[in-house]
């Protein structure tokens, strides 16, 4: 039986490439939608690929070591590498604070080394500011209606007036593209504050004022440079793909597809007899643009099994695990005392399910 794992991370426990150390006695790919673990991806279909060490404020300003990749004259970035949600605490989250302004920084970088073309991974961040922090280390300029030059975060979108373009345009002849973990548009219900402001610490004051900082956003944006950001894909990563888009020019792709053709995913699942993946929470987001949706697709294509290793399952609906060729799910959770211990413990509880769960496979 030819077994493929295509680990996707537990957020807040497991890596991807730790899971497939785990599970080593099978073929096994670190896979992504654009947030955590999108290098490691990278790396797999471009090994070749070199890391530049770069130091640069994470979400709230504090110097972060980290790197991007470098293969030829193509950059590839991961925004939860550098302004990542994943490494605060719950009382170090800020939203109406937080920055990306070191994202805008590393572009500069890869810039000046020569790259041409920039991959940036979304997803997992702290920041709420629809990039706009990274947009200022291109020269732009957020006033307010007294030209008063706005402070970084997401708060001072409120008093946005006008944005000012930069004499020298830094972006000229290079092609960014935003892979992007969500479809969600930046605004609404279904939007970037609305929807995930919460786990990036929001109570319910800071959503709605974050929701009508950047609607002001929006609507500034699309005065002064004629351009709509409120479209599919523009509320990923605390919506900075939104002024990806706005200020760099970027074109919005789906993460998980992405990942899939540089993996040449069709043709390993196409081979395989049984798919085992996994996501720290099964539920109904895990089939709206996130990696183990774009797995199950493939694998209902070509009537391939999945078994589902999750954090904790929250879809009680058999009906949508058969749909999606899950013929199994297992829980971590179930194998501890409770959920903190599950993730707490997630490699030690990995390796026991291994050894028991798969031994015979």
């Amino acid at each position: 039986m030819e077994i493929l794992v295509l680990a996707n991370a537990l957020k807040g426990s497991l890596k991807a490439s730790e899971i497939c150390q785990i599970l080593n006695n099978f073929e096994s790919f670190a896979i992504s939608d654009g947030g955590d673990g999108f290098l490691d991806s990278v790396l797999q279909a471009y090994p070749k690929a070199k890391k530049i060490s770069i130091k640069v404020p994470n979400a709230i300003l504090k110097p972060t070591k980290t790197y991007f990749l470098l293969f030829k004259k193509t950059a590839f970035i991961e925004s939860a590498k550098i302004c990542p949600m994943a490494n605060l605490k719950k009382e170090e989250l800020d939203i109406m604070h937080a920055s990306s302004i070191g994202l805008g920084l590393t572009i500069k970088r890869a810039i000046k080394l020569g790259a041409k073309q920039i991959f940036i991974g979304l997803g997992g961040v702290a920041s709420s500011e629809g990039a706009a922090d990274s947009a200022k280390v291109f020269g732009y300029q957020f006033l307010d209606k007294d030209n008063n030059v706005l402070e970084l975060g997401a708060e001072s979108l409120l008093k946005l007036d006008k944005i000012k373009k930069p004499q020298k345009d830094l972006l000229k002849n290079i092609k960014i593209t935003a892979v992007c973990d969500v479809n969600n548009k930046l605004l609404g219900k279904e939007g970037s504050a609305k929807v995930y402001g919460k786990q990036k610490g929001a109570n319910a004051k800071e959503i709605l004022l974050l929701e009508k900082a950047l609607s002001n956003y929006a609507s500034i944006v699309k005065k002064d440079l004629k351009i709509n950001i409120n479209t599919k894909h523009c509320a990923s990563a605390g919506a900075i793909a939104s002024g990806l888009k706005g200020f760099f020019k970027a074109d919005l792709i789906e993460g998980s597809k992405y990942i899939s053709k540089i993996l040449k995913l069709d043709k390993k699942i196409k081979k395989a007899d049984l798919i085992i993946t996994s996501e720290g929470s099964l539920d109904t987001q895990t089939f709206f643009g996130k990696a183990p949706f774009e797995i199950c697709h493939l694998a209902k294509k070509y009537k391939k099994p999945i078994i589902f290793i999750c954090g904790q399952n929250k879809l009680k609906n058999k009906k949508s695990l058969k749909q999606n060729n899950i013929v199994r799910v297992i829980e971590l959770r179930k194998y501890a005392k409770n959920i903190k211990q599950s993730i707490l413990e997630a490699k030690t509880i990995l390796k026991k399910i291994a050894k028991e769960e798969f031994k015979d496979l």
